[in-house]
């Protein structure tokens, strides 16, 4: 079977099967070229004032060209995702709008295929200016179905995924003693997350503490928050 056409010193040609100990090339008129897509312009992180449209684009050539581009945004699951409709070169949009107010800060990159392969290329961050919040987060309530070993927290605004992932910031008491530890940690939405623990909610209650958990615009949850855990509030399961 012939080989990919190469070419040298300016003569194209393929290698074919030999005989023997030889090896034999045939020169070839027009040989086919290699199917490639280059990417020459990478997205690059975008911040934006609230309220501002968000522009991303990408820049590739190939053989032959591109013909399909598709942007994808990292989900709350570590996932990356198909956006709907987003399938030109260049993505604007409202950062306010679905799908991408549900998570700060998102990361979004391009796959682009020409048919016969495709690359993708690299990440780029969204950031959205403060508009001047300086009212720090609260925790708004805490629910658990007693004596379930999880526990469902909701912040008073949007909070960074950073800090309210950190299994560190939560402390949960019982009376003067501590309760179950904080071992994992799944964000449900921009301002709620689910704790899982190392035992279950005592049935006589308990109180969850949270520190050094931030907001979009930087402010940090006050110290000291003492909230009651409601039992037989809502529940939410492990995805």
């Amino acid at each position: 079977m012939d080989a990919v056409p190469q070419q040298h010193l300016d003569l194209n040609y393929v290698k074919v099967t030999p005989t023997a100990s030889a090896e034999y090339f045939r020169l070839v008129r027009n040989p086919e070229p290699p199917c490639q897509i280059l990417i020459f312009g990478q997205p690059q992180d975008v911040t934006v004032e609230p309220g501002q449209v968000a522009t991303f684009f990408v820049e590739a050539a190939g053989n032959p060209l591109p013909e399909k581009f598709q942007w994808q945004l990292l989900d709350r699951n570590g996932e990356w995702t198909d956006i709907p409709e987003a399938n030109k070169p260049i993505l604007l949009f409202n950062p306010g709008s679905e799908p991408f107010f549900a998570w700060p800060w998102p990361k979004l990159r391009c796959v682009i295929d020409n048919g016969c392969t495709s690359v993708t290329s690299a990440e780029a961050v969204l950031t959205v200016k403060s508009d001047g919040d300086t009212v720090p987060p609260m925790v708004q309530m805490v629910f658990s179905e007693c004596p379930a070993p999880m526990i469902i927290v909701q912040f008073s605004e949007p909070v960074l995924p950073e800090q309210a992932m950190n299994p560190e910031n939560y402390q949960l008491r019982s009376g003067p003693l501590s309760g179950p530890k904080v071992l994992e940690i799944q964000v449900m939405g921009p301002q709620m997350v689910q704790l899982f623990l190392s035992g279950p909610v005592p049935p006589e209650g308990a109180f969850l503490n949270v520190s050094n958990v931030h907001d979009l615009a930087g402010n940090v949850i006050p110290e000291g928050n003492m909230t009651p855990v409601n039992c037989g509030g809502i529940s939410a399961s492990r995805e």
